[in-house]
């Protein structure tokens, strides 16, 4: 992931929170482990930024990356960071399933994401910049 490409020039982050949070991010949403679980093997700041980090199905979808983007904005900066990290893996060639209108929806999500967190780290923002021009080719 991004974030382990960033790290070395970052001496003023708790890096292993952010590795930590880096390969845990998906794991409440898509496996039966739960905060709890995340807790007790890795303490209290790695399962809020993991559950942070973590859409809540229940809602409608149109307000999942908002309501996660306010709990990871209430989280320190390598959670924000993750979440950047993690939109830069995801932009690269869709699925050959999805429909233009999803191709183009999350291109406006991961734009709603970078003016977000722009601010958490630059050269993470200018990654996820550059992915986002470039994934504009899926649309046209």
């Amino acid at each position: 992931m991004e974030i382990i490409a960033v790290l070395n020039d970052e001496i003023h982050i708790n890096q292993d929170l952010a590795i930590e949070c880096a390969l845990l991010h998906d794991t409440i949403e898509d496996t039966n482990i739960s905060y709890e679980d995340i807790y007790e093997q890795f303490g209290k700041l790695t399962a809020q930024g993991v559950q942070a980090l973590t859409k809540y199905k229940k809602l409608d979808k149109e307000v999942q990356i908002q309501d996660s983007l306010e709990r990871i904005l209430n989280q320190p900066v390598e959670i924000q960071m993750v979440k950047m990290a993690a939109r830069i893996t995801n932009l690269g060639k869709p699925p050959d399933f999805w429909t233009k209108n999803k191709i183009i929806h999350y291109k406006d999500e991961s734009i709603f994401l970078f003016d977000k967190l722009f601010n958490a780290n630059k050269n993470l923002a200018d990654r996820l910049k550059l992915k986002i021009d470039t994934y504009r080719k899926y649309i046209e």
